[in-house]
């Protein structure tokens, strides 16, 4: 009967514990690819990717930017784009591709658009 009872009490907690991990990994870690732009004169691509969910109410969202020479990864940012408490999406990325470099430009509603610039190897 003793055994009963606790199982009772242990499985309920059990979920409930569950259930709350999975929210917060949902709110904070969670990582979904938005967009992967390639270079059609390399083996270069830029991967972004949301990181959980954005800041409530209003707040920013968190983003990884990953640059890729093949499968090797050269260089990760991770930065916050402002957009008034909205998903990012294709549309606060853009990639441009010079002979020597690229340049990365993340924008937001509620910011002045972020360059990145980075050398080809």
């Amino acid at each position: 009967m003793k055994k009963v009872i606790i199982t009772l009490i242990i499985i309920p907690i059990l979920v409930i514990l569950l259930i709350i991990g999975n929210f917060i990994y949902t709110i904070e870690f969670k990582q979904i690819g938005i967009e992967t732009i390639y270079n059609k004169n390399n083996n270069y691509k830029v991967v972004f990717k949301s990181i959980g969910e954005p800041a409530w109410p209003f707040g920013p969202q968190k983003v990884k930017v990953i640059v890729y020479n093949g499968n090797k990864i050269i260089k990760t940012y991770n930065r916050k784009i402002f957009n008034d408490g909205a998903q990012c999406d294709k549309e606060n990325f853009m990639v441009i591709w010079l002979d020597d470099r690229i340049k990365i430009v993340l924008s937001g509603d509620e910011q002045k658009d972020e360059i990145i610039e980075l050398n080809m190897l």
